[in-house]
Order: C-alpha cells, then sequence, then structure tokens
C-alpha cells in the first residue's frame, strides 16, 4: 500500500506515533484482512 508507506516514512521522519497514524494503522489492517478474506 503506497498510502500506507507515505504515512509511515512521515511517522518515522518526525520520530513520533501520533493518535491519528496509529488510528489509520488499525483501518489500513481491518481493511487489509477483510479484503484478504474476500
Amino acid at each position: 500500500n503506497p498510502f500506507l508507506l507515505k504515512i509511515q516514512k512521515l511517522a518515522r521522519r518526525r520520530r513520533l506515533q501520533s493518535p491519528v497514524i496509529k488510528k489509520m494503522n488499525k483501518i489500513f489492517e481491518s481493511s487489509s484482512t477483510s479484503s484478504e478474506k474476500k
């Protein structure tokens, strides 16, 4: 997921895990797992 990689790069650059990034990670994880089930 290029969008997810971009977010992770920004997170590493800032060296902090903001609640927004954590929330987005959860969303991507749930979406990826649901797509795998399909």
